[in-house]
């Protein structure tokens, strides 16, 4: 289905006003624009809704820092991690993740990127299965 322009447009409009000037999600205009969305006819609503969703989405991953590690981090590890990958990107949050099948390092997510340096990854790479 042929994707109506002038939606996606204001679509476009609707996320850049979902964020305040520090790049926050605002969630009032979210949920207003969420209800304006859903009023289309449902033909329109579903699409929209979902191109909306995944475009907020996409926009808060670009400045969420997500760290995978097996075991807690320190604050004083997480502010270096985070120092680290501001220097080039934007970080406004950070995410952390528990995941033990790492067994060591960590694995830092930011955007479309990931940054793999877990213990798992080079068991695999030595395996074969993955290449390094």
């Amino acid at each position: 289905m042929k994707k109506n322009k002038r939606l996606l447009k204001l679509i476009d409009n609707f996320i850049v006003l979902s964020f305040d000037q520090n790049d926050n999600l605002v969630e009032e205009s979210v949920r207003k624009f969420s209800k304006m969305l859903g009023n289309l006819p449902t033909s329109q609503a579903i699409p929209a809704l979902s191109d909306y969703y995944r475009m907020l989405k996409e926009r808060i991953d670009k400045t969420t820092l997500t760290i995978e590690s097996p075991i807690d981090l320190s604050p004083g590890q997480i502010e270096r991690i985070k120092s680290y990958f501001g220097k080039w990107h934007q970080i406004k949050r950070v995410s952390i993740e528990i995941n033990p099948s790492l067994f060591g390092g960590i694995k830092v997510k930011i955007g479309d990127m990931v940054y793999d340096n877990s213990v798992q990854r080079r068991i695999l790479e030595l395996k074969g299965v993955i290449n390094g």
